[in-house]
């Protein structure tokens, strides 16, 4: 049986603590939440050659989420076989609160000399932005983020499921979380929570940061349709004629 492979993300203050409670109740996975050593939001080979050594050379079933992933996930999907990602979105405003109130004098989404802002060691570890205002640079990081991984997506659409923070106290969403990961169904089960996800995408408001990814999401929809198997029963109870049920 081949080794399952799983990696979850998201921005930070958006559930990911809660998806990998999630993933770690899926049978057979182990889930940490950011394990150390942290991989910086820059590529450095030295410390992303260890940290996938650290992964690969972990138990089967061994899964880790850290919002820090994602500038890292095309060299995963090179280096690491049949890997699944799981990422977490929540409200692009509810992101920018939290993240106010939770990192206090300290700014890690733009370049400072640590005067007004507190130089802070998870600084190496989110991009920066050429924002006004710490809350600005906050909302560019949240464009940016699910903007890179909706493209990653459309590259690895069986591979890539993105899912709403409400969702992971569903049981609908976590069934659908169980299901992608296979612990439940086969290759067009994956491709049925692929779709679900894109779908749930084209379902929800365009804005101004989504506009540009309806187009390429449409597309990837219609080729995924074209790859799920659909059903039409028509059932005639037997002694009535005329009833289609």
């Amino acid at each position: 049986m081949a080794r399952l492979n799983v990696i979850g993300c998201g921005t930070g203050r958006s559930g990911t603590m809660s998806l990998a409670q999630v993933i770690g109740r899926c049978r057979g996975i182990v889930c940490t939440h950011e394990v150390r050593p942290l991989l910086p939001w820059e590529y450095d080979a030295k410390r992303y050659r260890r940290r996938l050594d650290d992964y690969l050379q972990s138990p089967d079933g061994s899964a880790d989420v850290y919002f820090g992933y994602l500038p890292h996930l095309r060299r995963f999907f090179l280096d690491i076989a049949d890997l699944k990602v799981l990422c977490v979105e929540r409200a692009r405003d509810e992101v920018v609160d939290s993240y106010m109130r939770w990192t206090g004098n300290a700014n890690h989404w733009m370049e400072h000399d640590g005067t007004t802002w507190a130089y802070n060691w998870w600084d190496r570890c989110y991009p920066k932005f050429p924002a006004t205002s710490k809350d600005e640079a906050i909302g560019m990081y949240w464009d940016h983020y699910y903007s890179e991984i909706r493209k990653i997506q459309a590259e690895h659409p069986d591979d890539v499921l993105i899912v709403r923070t409400e969702s992971l106290s569903s049981v609908e969403g976590r069934d659908l979380n169980f299901d992608f990961l296979g612990i439940a169904q086969q290759e067009t089960g994956r491709l049925v929570a692929a779709l679900a996800s894109f779908r749930a995408f084209l379902a929800q408001p365009v804005e101004p940061t989504t506009e540009a990814h309806v187009a390429p999401v449409r597309q990837v929809v219609t080729k995924l349709e074209a790859r799920v198997a659909h059903v039409e029963i028509d059932v005639r109870p037997a002694g009535l004629r005329g009833v289609v049920v």
